[in-house]
């Protein structure tokens, strides 16, 4: 079993003392000798999702390694909420993947964007009642009564080598917060991941072995090992990248597992001497090809899973729907006409499906639009219209909002300049300049995203999720949007 020496900051407040303090530690490690050959195990998951089907499959092999060996470590690189509505939909929020998580008993678990779309009381729960540290440098609570999550753990293995993992999670430099909901993380700031992962070189000192956990994304996991080469090792998620064949950049070993429970990772570390070398390729176990589960979590999935409610049939549709373009022309359609607006538009974001099945259930609807955003109406003109369409695409360089009401074309030169848009009524004329229209956009898009409009907006009081179950129960034709395409980009004078 490893030895629990595991130790807490919060912020980043006397930096100076932890690090003579550590540096004494470390001392007293090295006089008390390590020994020649020790194998370390690092056990990994990321971006879960609430996707609870596998874990007994993660639960049983865990166990495994934990009675194989002495020195196990279990990781989760975030987003464990958001997906899947047995847990989205569950009362009080999140209890299902807070339970089964905390039955696992992690050793470490880095924050995800989608760990506060639950509201911050939940993350406050999920913080506290998790069996698992919390870990996370580049945040800071600024509301008093909630938890600050360390920045990073060290512990001392069997055999007294020092291990230490820092957390970090992504913020996009925009807006200064991770991909969620504004009003979900008023109560924090986060800082620039890369730059607060330089203030903690320090901590390569202090043991054999240095890991980032990180909820960044591939890209940034790179820049990282670029910028940090006193890393031996990030096991990262967010970009949902499962990497197949080891990656190694500046030194650094970037591992991560997929998403949605398909993966478990699995890395064997050797030390000899002090040094620490992989000795096997870090591998991701697929979880469909396991077998053998652990009988008390699988009948914990199988109570969670049994719920009517969610499983009840809501409507059929004579061809399988797929895609954004698919989804959210019904996604924009089902609000518009139920809510009486003009003009509905959807952030490609928010569709979290690949396709719908032929035959419909409440889960499905709860699955493909999980966030429970209420729809704002504003009332806006057609320059208001296009600076939301333009700050949808120049972010991505690619169409993200889904459109009702409307369609529309983004025109770009051969140099990838943003020329015109173009925006046409349901009858194929130009939209009026002139008039003023009623726009239904969730409150996520109200809250995210930089656009012009002079009207701040009202509440509907309806989510776009309880919309589209009413609009598939009244027996809309779905198979009309088979192929159905509403919002395109072109490229002009090109040769």
């Amino acid at each position: 079993m490893k030895r629990a020496s595991i130790h807490s900051l919060c912020g980043r407040l006397l930096v100076a003392a932890l690090m003579l303090w550590l540096t004494t530690g470390a001392a007293r490690a090295a006089a008390a000798g390590t020994a020649a050959d020790q194998t370390i195990i690092i056990l990994h998951i990321n971006d879960i999702h609430a996707r609870i089907d596998n874990l007994a499959k993660v639960a049983w092999l865990v166990e495994r390694e934990r009675r194989a060996h002495d020195d196990v470590f279990l990781f989760c690189a975030g987003d464990s909420f958001s997906g899947n509505p047995i847990v989205d939909q569950y009362q009080p929020k999140g209890e299902p993947i807070i339970e089964l998580l905390s039955r696992l008993r992690f050793d470490a678990l880095t924050l995800g964007n989608h760990e506060f779309d639950y509201g911050q009381d939940v993350w406050k729960h999920f913080v506290e009642k998790m069996n698992g540290t919390v870990i996370c440098a580049n945040l800071q609570v600024e509301t008093p009564g909630m938890p600050q999550p360390s920045p990073f753990l060290i512990w001392n293995t069997s055999g007294g080598v020092k291990l230490a993992v820092l957390g970090l999670i992504q913020r996009d430099p925009r807006s200064g917060l991770p991909d969620t909901h504004p009003d979900k993380v008023k109560a924090f700031r986060f800082w620039d991941p890369i730059e607060t992962a330089k203030t903690y070189r320090f901590l390569k000192k202090q043991g054999q072995l240095f890991i980032a956990l990180t909820h960044l994304g591939l890209d940034l996991d790179v820049q990282l090992a670029e910028t940090l080469p006193e890393l031996d090792l990030i096991v990262g998620g967010h970009s949902h990248t499962a990497i197949l064949q080891p990656r190694r950049l500046n030194g650094v070993l970037i591992t991560q597992a997929g998403a949605d429970d398909q993966y478990l990772g699995r890395i064997e570390i050797l030390v000899r001497d002090g040094k620490t070398t992989i000795v096997k390729a870090p591998q991701l176990i697929d979880l469909a090809t396991v077998r053998d589960e652990d009988p008390q979590i699988k009948e914990l999935i199988r109570r969670y899973n049994d719920n009517p409610v969610l499983s009840r049939q809501i409507g059929r549709t004579l061809v399988v729907l797929t895609g954004k373009d698919e989804l959210g022309c019904l996604m924009t359609d089902a609000v518009r006409q139920l809510l009486g607006l003009d003009i509905v538009f959807q952030n490609g974001g928010g569709i979290r499906l690949n396709s719908l099945p032929q035959n419909i259930r409440v889960k499905d609807v709860f699955q493909l639009d999980p966030f429970g955003n209420d729809i704002i109406r504003l009332e806006m003109n057609a320059a208001e219209i296009r600076s939301l369409i333009r700050n949808s695409v120049e972010k991505r360089r690619a169409i993200d909002l889904q459109v009702s009401g409307i369609e529309y074309i983004v025109r770009f030169d051969d140099q990838g300049q943003l020329q015109e848009i173009l925006l046409k009524d349901l009858a194929g004329a130009p939209l009026d300049e002139a008039r003023t229209y009623r726009v239904g956009l969730s409150s996520y898009i109200v809250s995210a995203y930089r656009f012009d409009h002079r009207d701040p907006g009202t509440s509907l009081h309806a989510t776009s999720a309880e919309t589209i179950i009413k609009f598939i129960e009244g027996g809309a034709d779905l198979s009309r949007y088979h192929g159905m395409v509403r919002a395109r980009l072109e490229t002009i004078g090109g040769h």
